[in-house]
């Protein structure tokens, strides 16, 4: 009748509310289809055959070698973890992304001398991959994430470690980013957003860009583009991986699997509480 009401969810112990015949329970079938897709598409180990570029016998070697390196780094660098995120993310969210990156204040650390004469202390470094979901990365509006010249990271930093990065230039830092998911609660007192923006290499600038920003300011020095090849040069490629669900060539963004089970959830859950229903009153 166009009015919108209130439907109890419990009887009143003054008489009235839900009749007792009346169940309004709710059945999470969509958590478990998550479930069953993460695990299907992560519960095999990968095996990795690394092909030698030559037949000279120091390549073969290189190559039997890189296979070990793989395999060990699928446990070292915490991949099926990753993985199952990222798998998450693309049906939950939409869209992962994985982003590779080579972590140099990794221990253990050396002390060596720059090129100044002082000593430093530097980190051996390790390979690292942090997944992110859709709503942190975003690229050039109207145009397919393969195709736009530039993309984005939005993330909340610890203070501690955006003053770590390197060449910082930014000075002091306001917390302006929080982790909760009530927008009406106070900001952390240690976590600034922080926005990487990721230019891919081009005609007019052939080294690419990597700036980070936050609170309304480069925080450091410009660098070039961090991916490369062999020999230190930049590669035109996103630094990110993409993993998606469907995919929509009609919009930028994909489509996740939940949002294509809300309306089967609700159907579900509304036909199992009208046949308990039924059962009570019989």
């Amino acid at each position: 009748g166009g009015m919108l009401r209130s439907l109890p969810i419990g009887e009143s112990v003054r008489g009235g509310g839900k009749p007792p015949h009346r169940v309004r329970q709710r059945f999470n079938f969509i958590h478990s289809i998550v479930e069953a897709k993460v695990s299907a598409a992560t519960n095999v180990i990968p095996s990795y055959d690394i092909v030698p570029s030559t037949s000279d016998p120091q390549d073969w070697n290189a190559a039997q070698l890189s296979e070990k390196v793989a395999i060990y780094g699928y446990d070292k660098w915490n991949l099926r973890r990753a993985s199952t995120e990222l798998v998450t993310n693309a049906l939950v969210q939409r869209e992962g992304f994985a982003y590779p990156y080579w972590d140099a204040n990794v221990g253990p650390f050396i002390e060596t001398l720059n090129d100044e004469g002082e000593v430093e202390t530097l980190g051996t470094g390790e390979v690292k991959v942090k997944i992110l979901g859709a709503d942190q990365v975003f690229w050039e509006p109207g145009v397919n994430f393969e195709e736009s010249r530039w993309h984005a990271i939005e993330t909340a930093m610890y203070i501690g470690d955006v003053y770590d990065l390197p060449d910082y230039n930014g000075g002091p830092l306001k917390p302006d980013a929080a982790t909760a998911d009530n927008p009406t609660e106070r900001e952390s007192d240690e976590l600034v957003l922080v926005t990487e923006y990721l230019e891919r290499p081009s005609l007019k600038n052939p080294k690419g860009q990597r700036i980070f920003m936050g609170n309304n300011k480069v925080l450091c020095q410009p660098k070039s583009f961090p991916l490369t090849d062999p020999d230190k040069k930049p590669v035109d490629e996103p630094c990110l991986i993409r993993l998606s669900y469907v995919v929509d060539p009609t919009q930028d963004r994909d489509r996740g699997l939940v949002e294509l089970l809300i309306d089967p959830q609700r159907t579900i859950n509304d036909a199992w509480n009208k046949i308990i229903e039924w059962k009570n009153r019989c």
